[in-house]
């Protein structure tokens, strides 16, 4: 292992300082090896995301009392909520519920990834917006984001901020004392959104690696 003028020792320590520019060179065959060695990531690569999307779009319907719909169980593009593009020209996929439409979807289990650190949380972000007129009646367009860890868990989701006619993410956190490393279970059920269409493009997790 070798290193450049720019990595010392503190005087009277053990650590090891590498200075702005430094580099750690390891040669072939070399090893780290020690019990209880650990590190710091840097910001760029303390957060993980899981990516939803796929989950998203295989979801099932559920009935009014959130167990699975019989007959027409599978999103299709007819029915609510539907499957939808934007436009022939625009292929960016979506899924939509009509004004007042408040049936349920149930996400497949989200495997938990190997790094995650559980005392961090969890974000669950829905990128999304409304499309058509306001009513008076129309103070929700959000989501219950429904979460379970494990089996036999307590619900520990809640709603997220309003989506706009503009698309964008929302959040909503899942605090580090209920996330476990055992699936996820999600659960989207939509709030009262009369006068106003809901539409979902994607979906993801954020949560904090191990160092």
């Amino acid at each position: 292992m070798t290193f450049n003028s720019k990595v010392y020792r503190e005087q009277g320590g053990s650590t090891m300082v590498f200075a702005s520019g430094a580099v750690a060179k390891f040669e072939a065959g070399a090893q780290i090896s020690g019990l209880g060695l650990s590190g710091v990531l840097p910001g760029n690569l303390a957060s993980g995301t899981i990516p939803l999307g796929a989950h998203l779009f295989s979801a099932r319907k559920l009935s009014s009392a959130e167990n699975y719909a019989t007959g027409a169980i599978h999103l299709t593009t007819t029915g609510n909520p539907s499957l939808e593009h934007t436009s022939t020209a625009d292929q960016s996929a979506y899924i939509s519920w009509a004004s007042g439409q408040t049936v349920g979807l149930k996400l497949p289990p989200v495997a938990m990834p190997a790094d995650l650190a559980t005392a961090g949380g969890m974000r669950i972000d829905l990128y999304g917006r409304t499309a058509g007129t306001a009513t008076a009646n129309d103070a929700s367009a959000q989501f219950d984001v429904r979460c379970w860890s494990g089996v036999g868990d307590t619900e520990m989701g809640t709603t997220h901020a309003n989506f706009t006619s503009t698309p964008a993410w929302q959040s909503i956190s899942i605090a580090s004392g209920d996330l476990t490393t055992n699936m996820l279970n999600i659960t989207l059920v939509p709030q009262t959104h009369a006068g106003r269409e809901l539409r979902l493009y994607d979906m993801r997790a954020r949560y904090v690696r191990t160092s």
